[in-house]
């Protein structure tokens, strides 16, 4: 079965992005450095449940130089720099 949804996704590192359905997170899509998959679903609050915190889902999906990258750009963002891209899709 194919389910199709009008979402946001928002973005602040490349990495992970904050998947909004009607105002409400509704998961995350993580980006990973695997060809075969590059990103990889993450619910934490849904159903599937698939990771307890964001945190285990990206240390279980990105390499260690992909997650201190993200880390990086997190620390940037907190400190006052604003790089968050909004995509409607």
């Amino acid at each position: 079965m194919i389910t199709s949804y009008e979402a946001t996704v928002v973005t602040t590192d490349d990495i992970v992005h904050e998947v909004n359905l009607e105002g409400k997170r509704i998961g995350y899509v993580i980006k990973t450095e695997n060809k075969e998959t590059p990103f990889t679903v993450v619910d934490i609050d849904g159903p599937s449940g698939n990771v307890k915190t964001l945190n285990d889902g990206v240390k279980k999906n990105v390499s260690g130089a992909h997650r201190k990258e993200s880390a990086r750009r997190k620390k940037s963002r907190i400190s006052g720099n604003s790089d968050c891209n909004e995509i409607k899709r």
